[in-house]
């Protein structure tokens, strides 16, 4: 299992289109090099006691970013600039994020939704675990993870995007 400990600072993006200037956490290209396989690459990375899934992509200059979302930059109390030491472990689970047991029981007890749902990419399904899991009410996360997969149920095979799958597009 790869475990990589460097130095790194926050950044962020600028030009990115509207609204996706998005903070990250930049990997050095001599870290960058040691990372078995080809980028993106899944991690569970740790900043002090914080902890969350994610990936080290590609720069296009040897170097990797971490992307890191708003809220936690907030919550970490970090600014652009903020020197920070970033630990990475290997990420080898199945979805790179723990799916809610809500979710795996309809997944079980559906054949259908747990087809339809191992045929999405990895990041249609990374979305569709979020977004179940990232609800604190139990019993309104079975009602999520039972709207989405009737949502995708409904789509045509190929045609799955995660916004509609949530109920976020109509057509």
């Amino acid at each position: 299992m790869q475990e990589f400990e460097f130095n790194s600072e926050v950044g962020q993006f600028t030009d990115a289109p509207q609204g996706l200037n998005m903070h990250h956490l930049m990997v050095p290209a001599s870290v960058v090099k040691k990372i078995n396989g080809s980028l993106p690459a899944r991690f569970v990375v740790r900043l002090g006691d914080f902890t969350w899934h994610g990936a080290v992509m590609s720069m296009g200059d040897g170097r990797g970013c971490v992307m890191v979302n708003r809220q936690n930059v907030k919550k970490l109390g970090l600014n652009i600039g903020s020197k920070v030491t970033l630990h990475l472990t290997e990420d080898n689970s199945q979805y790179g994020m723990p799916m809610c047991d809500e979710l795996q029981e309809v997944l079980r007890q559906d054949a259908e939704a747990n087809e339809r749902f191992h045929g999405l990419t990895p990041g249609k399904q990374s979305n569709i675990i979020h977004y179940v899991g990232k609800t604190k009410n139990p019993q309104l996360r079975i009602d999520k993870a039972l709207f989405f997969m009737e949502n995708l149920k409904a789509l045509a095979r190929g045609k799955e995007e995660v916004g509609r799958i949530i109920g976020a597009k109509k057509d």
